[in-house]
């Protein structure tokens, strides 16, 4: 997919996948062709010392999912639900998220506390 960067940055501590960090990874302004790899790490960066708060990361996911979401319109999915299924498939496979065992523990700490202060 092509992202559109902002500005130059460069992220020293991206994690690996064991217990090190990649090389140093530098996004150039303009605009790139990621895979998804590539645009995993743009999104999730989080050590580069212009483009490291909360809001840049976000601003940075947001755009993946916007390239993401205009490779799929090209593509012209709508009219062939064979694609559409194929590519819902491979998207869940490779989504995961942490939610539901950050609601399980958020469970487990209010249910040992006294909630009824919430209720007056």
């Amino acid at each position: 997919m092509d992202i559109k960067i902002d500005r130059t940055f460069t992220d020293y501590q991206y994690p690996d996948s064991g217990t090190g960090y990649l090389p140093p990874q530098t996004f150039t302004a303009g605009w790139e062709h990621m895979d998804g790899a590539r645009a995993l790490i743009f999104a999730r960066s989080r050590h580069a010392a212009a483009r490291s708060s909360d809001f840049a990361r976000s601003t940075r996911q947001q755009k993946v999912i916007q390239a993401f979401k205009d490779k799929t319109l090209n593509l012209n999915l709508i009219t062939d639900s064979g694609k559409i299924n194929s590519l819902l498939g491979t998207f869940a496979d490779h989504f995961h998220t942490n939610i539901p065992g950050e609601i399980y523990h958020l469970y487990s700490l209010i249910k040992t506390k006294d909630i009824s202060i919430f209720y007056r």
